[in-house]
């Protein structure tokens, strides 16, 4: 073989790694939610460790709690729902994580009231124990995108 089959071999397998699937599509309203999760993600990774079922149970005696605070027990979990810390970039990346996308997908199913999509994602997607609260935190972080 010559050197210049192997150099278009090696550059073909390059090229092959270097594809990447495209983003998901996500409309303008999931855009904003996300930002929004994004600039609560920085102080949700600074907090202490929570446990899910004590913040859920306070979150639901409250029932005026705001978006932010669901958004923010969401990001809190999201840790022990995906086994490892979530990748969130920067407000106003155009580039989506897959931990984003995960967290994105959950509250649109929640929005959505699509709750075949939702415990199929969360079955999926989450760690078992945690599949529960993640719901629930996105089912009333969902009911809020408003004042959010």
């Amino acid at each position: 073989m010559r050197v210049t089959e192997m150099i278009d071999m090696q550059s073909a397998a390059v090229a092959k790694r270097e594809t990447r699937a495209p983003a998901p599509a996500f409309g303008a309203e999931d855009v904003s939610v996300l930002n929004k999760l994004r600039l609560l993600a920085a102080r949700a990774r600074c907090a202490s460790k929570i446990d899910a079922f004590g913040v859920c149970s306070l979150l639901n005696a409250d029932p005026t709690a705001a978006a932010a605070g669901y958004a923010e027990a969401l990001l809190r979990l999201a840790a022990q729902g995906l086994g490892h810390a979530p990748i969130v970039y920067h407000p106003g990346t155009d580039e989506v994580s897959r931990d984003e996308a995960v967290l994105l997908r959950l509250i649109a199913s929640a929005r959505d009231g699509d709750e075949d999509s939702l415990r199929f994602l969360a079955g999926r997607l989450l760690a078992r124990e945690a599949a529960r609260p993640m719901i629930f935190l996105c089912r009333n972080l969902a009911e809020r995108l408003e004042t959010f």
